[in-house]
This record gives structure tokens, C-alpha cells and sequence, in this order.
């Protein structure tokens, strides 16, 4: 489909993109081929569908097709895991060269002619299409341009920042990749809890070893995670969150941060720790910015349903007044008319006396 449209448009045919999985095979075609325009048409449309349910993978699309997109400022902090010591026996393997036994695959290299468009691109061309890909980060400046999927990647991460809780619980969090997965959960401005951020970290663990087709082991989770495990912050729990939160650490590991939430006075860090432990000890901004406007919306609410309860009660009242008046002018009527009956009557007994 992506490569339909592509030729419509090159062909000055309208194009016309009917759901977001059809813009990003666009979007892909639009990047190989290398044209900024139809790609600036696919993310402005990616850019008005943005919402919760498909943030995930416009995220991992652009991150895999937009090279350009992935700059200095979402870049996730280095976490690694602590290398282990290699025996005698495992560095001997390493030293051994293992040559293949079957034949090459083209046995004259030289003589081989680029089969692929990416071959032949030179650096000149990159940086045409990159100039073309280039759009105004705000409507007020025409001039110094960004590449136009650097700003969907903005408004993705901020949307995720937003909806963290609910985009963090989706399934589509366990189909990224590590780079994507820790640009997301390292973001300093997210709005969920650690457990939450832990939570999907345990879930995509058990889903990669899944694909690599790995034990369901701790030790396999914290390889496929590279590190990821250390972006949760974990010296802003309380204990009993922290040893529920425990299942991606090794045993030290876990002994000394729940030493370190204790308030222990001395604690030895492993020093693969003691690089993390300022940023493990820093919370979150995203909830303490938006605890502010909440609590300012509910006062706004409160006095909107205190002025709406006053109203009601005011309105009830009147229609009972009514009601009692109604009720004693049916009382008086009836009162008259017992009288009148009473008198005929009367007249009746001495007119017959």
C-alpha cells in the first residue's frame, strides 16, 4: 500500500491515507525513495491521529525509520549492567577464529555491482532530502526549520508524558525495542508511579525472552533489559514497594537499595549503582506538575456544584410553596361548596314546613 501511494504521488495523483498503519508504511516509502513531501503530508496526518492507542508504534516506526528524529535531547541515560568476569576457559574461546566452510557467496567481490538504491545514495543526497524534510516548529517562525518527524517525536513523547498509566499498561509497550522502550520509561516528566514504570519492564522482559526463546529466569531478564532495570527509580519507594519492585535486581543489588530506603547509615553500593543513584533518588516531575491544575479543577467543581445544590434546593422550595397554596385553594373551594349545599338544603326543610 505504501508503495501505491507513493507512486500516486509521484505520478501528481491525490493520496489519500485511511488509518495510521497505512501513513507509517508510507512514511517508510517515503524515506527509501527519499521524498520530503509526500513524508511531510504522512506525519502531518500521523500528527492530527495522534492518541493513546497508537502512540507506541508511531514511536517505534519513527525510531526505526527517522535516524534523523533520534537527537541528544530524548537520548536515555547510559545504563549498563555490571560485567561479569570471564573465566580462562571462556577468553581461550574467545581467542579461537572460527572460518566458515562453505564457499563465499559472490566469489568475486569487486566485480560486484550495488543491487540496492542505498548504494548508490551519497551524502549530498541525504542532506537535500534532509533540507526538504525541514518544517516550522511553530506556526509565528518561517525560518530555522526541524525535520518534520523530530517534531512528531516530540508530540509523541509528550503524549505519552500525559497518559503514562494508561500508555505504560498497553500490549503495545512489549512489541518496542530496547532503544524505544528506554526513551520512554527514562522520561523525567512521566506521569505514573514506579511500580507502574516496573510493571511494563517486567512484562517486556518476559516478552523478549519470549522472541529469543530464553528461560523465563531472572537472569534472562535483566540481559534482554541491557540496563533498563536501573531506570526505575527505585530510592523514591517506600520498603514494602521496593521489595515487591525487587524481581529485575540480583540479590545485592536489591540489599543495598532497600538498605539505602531504610535509612541505613552506611551503605556499599556496587559501583555500577553508586553512577545511578542520583537519578534513582530524583522523583518523577510529571505528577508534581499536574497536581497543581487538578486540585484548582476540583475547587472549580466544587464551587460549580455548590452553587448548582443551592439553585436545586431554591427551586424545590418554590414548587412545594406552590404546591401548598394549590392545596389550600382546593380546601376553600370545597369549603364553599359544602356551604351551598348546606343552605339548599335548609331552604329545602322550611319551604316543606
Amino acid at each position: 500500500m505504501g508503495l501505491f501511494l507513493l507512486c500516486r504521488y509521484l505520478y501528481n495523483e491525490t493520496v489519500t491515507l485511511q488509518s495510521v498503519m497505512t501513513a507509517l508504511t508510507t512514511l517508510y516509502a517515503a524515506h527509501k525513495y527519499m521524498c520530503p513531501g509526500l513524508a511531510r503530508t504522512v506525519v502531518n496526518y500521523l500528527r492530527e491521529n495522534l492518541s493513546e492507542r497508537n502512540v507506541l508504534l508511531v514511536l517505534q516506526h519513527i525510531c526505526l525509520y527517522c535516524s534523523s528524529a533520534r537527537g541528544e535531547p530524548w537520548a536515555a541515560p547510559v545504563t549498563s549492567p555490571p560485567r561479569r568476569r570471564r573465566s580462562s576457559i571462556q577468553r581461550q574461546q574467545q581467542q579461537l577464529t572460527h572460518e566458515p566452510s562453505a564457499p563465499p557467496l559472490y566469489p568475486e567481490e569487486e566485480d560486484r555491482k550495488p543491487l540496492l538504491l542505498e548504494d548508490a545514495i551519497t551524502e549530498d543526497d541525504v542532506r537535500e532530502f534532509e533540507a526538504g524534510m525541514a518544517v516550522s516548529d511553530s506556526p509565528k517562525k518561517r525560518s530555522g526549520g526541524v525535520n518534520c518527524c523530530a517534531v512528531l517525536l516530540k508530540e509523541c513523547l509528550e503524549l505519552i508524558d500525559r497518559r503514562a498509566s494508561a500508555v505504560l499498561a498497553s500490549e503495545d509497550l512489549e512489541d518496542l525495542d530496547i532503544a524505544a522502550l528506554k526513551m520512554v520509561v527514562c522520561r523525567e516528566t512521566l506521569c505514573a508511579s514506579e511500580t507502574d514504570v516496573y510493571d511494563a519492564l517486567l512484562r517486556w522482559s518476559a516478552r523478549e525472552c519470549k522472541r529469543q526463546r530464553l528461560a523465563l529466569t531472572p537472569a534472562n531478564r535483566r540481559a534482554a533489559l541491557e540496563g533498563a532495570q536501573f531506570l526505575v527509580r527505585y530510592l523514591t519507594l517506600t520498603p514494602e514497594e521496593l521489595t515487591g519492585a525487587s524481581g529485575l535486581l540480583t540479590p545485592e543489588e536489591a540489599s543495598a537499595l532497600t538498605d539505602s530506603v531504610a535509612g541505613v547509615s552506611f551503605v556499599e553500593m556496587p559501583d555500577h549503582l553508586a553512577e545511578l543513584q542520583g537519578l534513582m533518588a530524583a522523583k518523577r516531575k510529571g505528577r508534581s506538575q499536574t497536581s497543581t491544575p487538578s486540585v484548582k479543577l476540583s475547587k472549580k467543581l466544587k464551587k460549580k456544584s455548590s452553587k448548582k445544590d443551592k439553585e436545586d434546593s431554591a427551586a424545590r422550595h418554590a414548587a412545594a410553596e406552590r404546591d401548598r397554596r394549590k392545596v389550600e385553594e382546593l380546601k376553600e373551594r370545597n369549603k364553599r361548596k359544602f356551604n351551598l349545599v348546606e343552605e339548599f338544603f335548609v331552604c329545602l326543610a322550611c319551604i316543606f314546613d
